[in-house]
């Protein structure tokens, strides 16, 4: 029984949490009493209080937020359903200067006729949120203002904008009849006891006048309208089941105007546009239901179905909601230059790419679009798909990017699941690659994971390298030729995390950015190496990238305020025009026309905090205050031009064309780089700002060898005479070659005839050496000897001219004959010689020779005369001496 008890007390204790004076509070009525006084302060200051005004104040507890309003306000009326709070309340202000000016109501406030106030200052229940909100925007009359803590989900849906994902038709109602502004965001610590959950102080103004609908009609259009909130109204609108239900309703209210017409408000029950959707399971996703089923087809047999689709048709065509995209160029004024209705619905998360003169390529539908473009007067923008399935065919590959080279030639595109692929602008294929190489024997990309892997970023461009940077799911980059498929290397960022973003530095620099980490690091183009690595402030998005100016130095916003810049070094910069606690660059920046400055803007926070959590620096703020834009030269730190917004820049956008659109940040920041406006700075085109920042690019490093220098000398030396003998090869081979003999006998015959010859010339050598010796040796003049040693000597010395010239193996030698013994003189010459043999024994002799001009035979008239004999004693050779003497014969 005593543990029984004790849970039973111990239950009822977390129910019920004491308060001084012994009041406890019940959070399943929704009693959360303010405790931080200066949130209460906050509240009431933010009310806008004056002294003159009736406040209302709805659930009042124990008074903490009624004595703050007592102090500004004229009257205070509070609405209380709990007795015990009523009585808290007379006593706590009973005896006091205000309690003439409290008046508490005890009841609830949703069943009680409201009294006139000018000022509504409620801390709420959250049950009660949407009922109490709609009763206060029917109470009559009207009050100035509500100022209301809600549930923090419920009053971001009051405040939210068309396009963002918590707009609703609690949105629209609200915002219908009043105009809702976020104040401030509390925390739940700051109740007793805490809820679950956060919650805002929202503030809500009526409008004047009050615009009237038909309540119940308006519910069932916005049920219709929000049943499936990812289709266009143009799509639901031609929904079958929509169709049939809008003519049931329309056949109703006809057959009621015919039948009684002043009835006609009495048969609001009748009409059961409340009860479509929700109780008719009508919310799916897109992927759940079938569109074909639900389309209305032309040939539908009704025919009162087919007049009332019409009519259906004609009102979504009269305003403006047929099913379409257009595509809009601006004039860097503002003003819009053309307007292309397209059939497919563009990716808005991806910027169309210029793709050289005349067109622009773009992501829809999972196609790529190519839009020509040209004068305005003499020729109409016109769009055709450039890649993906043609009309009518279903897409089936996510298209996640692409890139497109600088004169316009090729486009790159990167299809999920199935790679990388590079076109010619014509639409020919030029090469693709996957993730996964398999390179000399080895795997190349996805090391950790093959089976879940692809390419996962758009393809990013470095015209000066001519290189192509993408990543994969598994934190891989990728470095590759602009002209192949081949890998030039693959560093891997997976330590540091799986998602981030690539800027080419086109100066020998490749930039990656880790939004998660708040890093920024420098590659080497060439190897992929990392040259220095950065840290920055807090990104506001995972695909935050910086910019690259034609000075080589990288610019990047952050939530901190600052304005990071570093040098192609990596030597820090930090720009900022307000003070940073209060401010923060949520976008860009953006170059300007030159190259050399960026816009940035700066935005002025309320209530801006940031606290850090683990590894990750988390950074709130409450609404915008205004903005600062701000033209500066990273390089050199000199500011141009800097304008706050709203200010003198705020009629180039509400005089032109872009008032017409709803605008973000990075939209106004653009529009303020091509507008030119504040810049002293010349103007380049696209080719001038990659020839700069292509001039800055470091030589590529080349690998030496330095090793043993005794062995590189060797080597030159050996490379030098090896090509020496190369080249005398080469020209023999080509003088041996061009021989004619060689060309009309052949090889063979060639060689037989050259070794016949040397045969022979080496035979006549014999006979003329045995022939000397039998000159010499006899003592009588035998000039049949002489005879048959110049026959032999002439015969010699033509076979040697014919191994020199037409014989020979290399280059004829005409120029340089051998001397002979015995030579042969022209016709009148006369010849002497004279010689010693072994017993010291000198003969001259004399003869005349006369030659014919015939090619190798001669006819010669030789007349010998002994003319004198001497002998000598003394032996001065063993060898004979020939002494020769020629002379003229005239």
């Amino acid at each position: 029984m005593a543990g029984g008890k004790a849970k039973k007390e111990k239950a009822k204790a977390q129910q019920h949490m004491p308060y001084q004076g012994g009041i406890s509070f019940h959070k399943s009525k929704g009693q959360h009493i303010l405790k931080n006084p200066l949130l209460v302060d906050s509240i009431v200051q933010k009310s806008g209080v004056k002294p003159t005004d009736v406040v209302l104040e709805i659930g009042p507890g124990t008074g903490n937020l009624t004595k703050k309003l007592l102090e500004v306000a004229k009257k205070v009326i509070a609405v209380e359903i709990d007795p015990r709070m009523v009585l808290e309340l007379q006593r706590r202000f009973q005896g006091t200067p205000h309690s003439n000016r409290l008046t508490v109501i005890q009841g609830d406030v949703l069943k009680t006729d409201l009294p006139y106030f000018d000022i509504c200052v409620a801390n709420i229940p959250y049950q009660i949120s949407s009922p109490l909100t709609f009763k206060l925007l029917n109470h009559q009359p009207v009050f100035r203002a509500a100022i209301i803590m809600f549930q923090r989900e419920f009053a971001m849906r009051l405040v939210a904008q068309p396009g963002d994902k918590l707009y609703c038709r609690l949105t629209v109602n609200t915002q219908l009849h009043a105009r809702v502004f976020h104040l401030l965001k509390v925390g739940r610590n700051n109740f007793r006891p805490p809820p679950k959950v956060d919650s805002s102080v929202v503030r809500i103004e009526p409008r004047r006048p009050r615009i009237e609908v038909k309540q119940k009609e308006w519910e069932g259009f916005l049920r219709i309208c929000f049943n499936r909130k990812n289709k266009t109204l143009g799509s639901i609108f031609r929904q079958k089941s929509v169709i049939s239900l809008l003519e049931k309703n329309y056949r109703t209210v006809r057959a009621l105007q015919i039948g009684q017409e002043d009835s006609l408000k009495e048969t609001d029950t009748k009409m059961d546009f409340a009860s479509f959707g929700d109780d008719q399971g009508m919310e799916m996703d897109d992927e759940g239901a079938d569109d074909d089923e639900m389309e209305v087809e032309d040939g539908e047999p009704d025919e009162v179905q087919s007049e009332f689709k019409d009519k259906v048709l004609g009102v979504l065509k009269e305003g403006d909601f047929e099913e379409k995209s257009n595509f809009f160029a601006f004039e860097s004024n503002g003003t819009i230059a053309w307007t292309l209705h397209l059939d497919y619905k563009c990716n808005l998360g991806t910027a169309p790419v210029r793709g050289g003169h005349g067109k622009v390529y773009l992501i829809a539908d999972n196609r790529i679009l190519v839009i020509k473009y040209g004068s305005i007067v003499a020729f109409e923008a016109e769009a055709e798909v450039f890649f993906g399935p043609r009309p009518g065919e279903p897409a089936e590959a996510e298209i996640i990017g692409l890139s497109v080279s600088t004169s316009g030639s090729t486009v790159y595109i990167n299809v999920k699941n199935r790679g990388l692929f590079a076109y010619h602008s014509h639409g020919s294929l030029l090469w693709s690659v996957g993730p996964v190489l398999y390179q000399f024997g080895y795997r190349q990309g996805c090391r950790k994971n093959i089976t879940d892997c692809y390419f996962d970023s758009p393809p990013v461009l470095d015209q000066c390298e001519d290189s192509i940077y993408i990543s994969n799911t598994e934190g891989e980059l990728y470095c590759l030729s602009i002209r192949s498929r081949y890998f030039r290397w693959i560093q891997d960022f997976s330590s540091l995390d799986k998602n981030f973003t690539t800027t080419p530095g086109n100066n020998g620099h490749l930039y990656v950015t880790v939004p998660t980490k708040t890093l920024v690091l420098a590659l080497d183009v060439f190897s992929g190496n990392v040259l220095w690595q950065r840290s920055i402030g807090p990104l506001s998005k995972v695909d935050s990238a910086p910019i690259v100016d034609s000075n080589g130095w990288i610019s990047i916003g952050s939530l901190d305020g600052f304005l990071y810049s570093f040098s192609p070094n990596g030597v820090l910069k930090k720009f900022s025009r307000m003070n940073a606690e209060n401010s923060m660059i949520q976008v860009g920046p953006f170059l300007d026309c030159s190259g050399f400055a960026v816009y940035s803007s700066q935005i002025e926070m309320e209530g801006k905090a940031s606290h850090t959590s683990g590894e990750y620096t988390l950074v709130s703020a409450i609404r915008p205050k205004g903005a600062l834009f701000t033209m500066l030269v990273p390089a050199t730190g000199s500011i141009y031009w800097s304008e706050r917004y709203p200010g003198h820049v705020s009629p180039l956008f509400s005089e032109s064309d872009l008032s017409h659109f709803v605008m973000n940040e990075e939209t106004v920041l653009a529009f303020l780089a091509a507008s030119k406006i504040g810049t002293p700075l010349q103007c380049r085109t696209i080719g001038q700002k990659l020839a700069s920042s292509c001039s800055q690019e470091r030589t590529k490093l080349v690998s030496i060898y330095t090793g043993n220098e005794r062995a590189i000398l060797l080597f030159l030396f050996f490379e030098s005479a090896l090509m020496l003998v190369l080249i005398g090869l080469v020209r023999f081979c080509c003088t041996f070659w061009a021989k004619k003999k060689l060309k009309d006998q052949g090889l063979g015959s060639f060689l037989d005839k050259r070794c016949s010859l040397q045969l022979k010339k080496k035979a006549l050598d014999k006979t003329i050496t045995e022939l000397e010796q039998k000159a010499v040796e006899e003592t009588a003049m035998n000039s049949e000897v002489f005879e048959k040693l110049g026959d032999t000597v002439r015969e010699r010395e033509c076979i040697e001219r014919k191994l020199s010239t037409s014989y020979s193996l290399g280059r004829d030698r005409t120029g340089s004959q051998p001397k002979p013994m015995l030579p042969v003189h022209q016709m009148g010459r006369r010849k002497s010689y004279s010689f010693e043999d072994a017993k010291q024994k000198k003969v001259t002799m004399l003869h005349t020779l006369t030659d014919t001009s015939s090619g190798e035979s001669s006819t010669e008239e030789e007349t010998s005369m002994l003319e004198d004999m001497v002998s000598s004693t003394e032996a001065k050779a063993q060898t004979p001496v020939v002494h020769l003497d020629t002379s003229s014969s005239e």
